[in-house]
């Protein structure tokens, strides 16, 4: 996947319409081989798509901290946090990867051991 530069693009008037009053209407874009030949920029992959089962670790007053299955609604970046990744999962607003959320049940599942052994 290519992320392209937007603002290095140059827009050109492509074409003209005459509205349903007459008047002529300019229509402006970029054309396809600047798209093509346009520089890119740097992109961060992430780990999680939409839609993907992730794992999170929540505490129930019953049962103390459980695992829990759910799915990622939204992934994105959290620079107030030290760039962690964040997913928001049906469940939360915001869980960190590989604190609270993970990618796979066995994952979380070390995380939860290893806290319950300090």
């Amino acid at each position: 996947m290519r992320l392209i530069d937007a603002d290095k693009l140059e827009i050109t008037k492509l074409a003209e319409f005459k509205d349903l009053d007459g008047d002529t209407v300019p229509v402006y874009g970029v054309m396809a081989e600047d798209i093509d030949n346009a520089p890119t920029v740097d992109a961060i992959v992430l780990p999680v798509k939409v839609g993907q089962t992730v794992w999170t670790i929540r505490h129930n007053p019953h049962e103390g901290h459980v695992i829990k299955e759910n799915q990622a609604v939204n992934i994105g970046m959290c620079f107030s946090k030290c760039s962690e990744v964040c997913i928001t999962v049906v469940t939360t607003k915001e869980d960190i990867l590989g604190k609270t959320v993970f990618l796979t049940r066995e994952a979380a599942e070390a995380v939860l051991k290893a806290r319950e052994n300090k």
